[in-house]
């Protein structure tokens, strides 16, 4: 219960810190005063890309929680491109009453307020399940539950941002695309092919663990854990980095410029 209602309170923080970054033409990547010097270069080079960008300029929300709702924005990041992403829809009148009305057959745990407080969320929440179908949430003939402020954890991040890489054709052109997740269990399959493509390194299925090589050179155990809002930034740098994602092909999505600011 405390976990989940901190989750509130961190979404309910984020309504007015996204709206101030949105109105920022001038964002600047790589500012925030709460980011350690270890993680600065890498967190700087994913909110280059427009994926994450942080809360605000100072502040990039580390050691926060990685919550759905924001994973599925970097996904939708990733299909659409940032800027396309952040114009969908725009030219519908009252865009965020109409996504709303457009989900009220699909999920019922909507974050309960302003409806345009929880543009972003409806928005995200929208695109990730309902057009894409990435993350579509909970339900057994159709999605009822998003979990929209829940905790994502370790392999649930690596298989979310690998298919939203495949939906926005950002993969290299030598890369396989299809993972099963019918191993025993799901993700063991998923988690071998970042082996094989060299995103990670040292994989002990048994015992739940792998390595990160240089810059960072850590290690993550434990798959069922919940990460944060920089492990997510972490993730996609080693699959850019190892060229399972193309990095022309991310450029080329944000118009070859440092994308726009979404406050993610």
């Amino acid at each position: 219960m405390k976990k989940y209602l901190a989750s509130l309170v961190l979404v309910s923080s984020l309504f007015v810190q996204i709206s101030i970054a949105w109105a920022a033409d001038d964002f600047e990547c790589g500012n925030w005063t709460d980011v350690s010097d270890k993680h600065l270069e890498i967190l700087t080079e994913i909110c280059e890309y427009g994926l994450m960008q942080g809360h605000s300029e100072n502040d990039y929300g580390y050691n926060d929680p990685m919550l759905r709702a924001e994973l599925a924005v970097v996904v939708n990041r990733l299909v659409y491109g940032e800027d396309t992403y952040d114009d969908l829809g725009q030219n519908q009148e009252e865009y965020a009453e109409y996504l709303s009305n457009l989900m009220v057959d699909w999920f019922t745990d909507i974050p309960d307020t302003s409806v345009y407080s929880n543009e972003w969320i409806i928005k995200a929440m929208y695109y990730s399940s309902v057009e894409l179908g990435i993350m579509s949430g909970d339900g057994t003939s159709k999605p009822t539950t998003y979990r929209p402020v829940d905790d994502v954890n370790i392999v649930e991040t690596f298989k979310i941002i690998y298919e939203g890489a495949y939906e926005g054709e950002l993969l290299a052109a030598d890369v396989p695309t299809s993972i099963e997740y019918d191993w025993t269990p799901w993700w063991e399959e998923l988690m071998s092919y970042m082996e094989d493509e060299e995103v990670i390194y040292n994989l002990d299925t048994d015992y739940q663990s792998f390595w990160l090589s240089s810059p960072l050179t850590v290690s993550y155990t434990d798959f069922s854990s919940a990460i944060d809002r920089e492990d997510a930034a972490i993730f996609l740098y080693y699959m850019i980095q190892a060229g399972l994602i193309d990095e022309d092909k991310l450029v080329i999505s944000c118009f070859d410029e440092p994308c726009g600011s979404d406050g993610l």
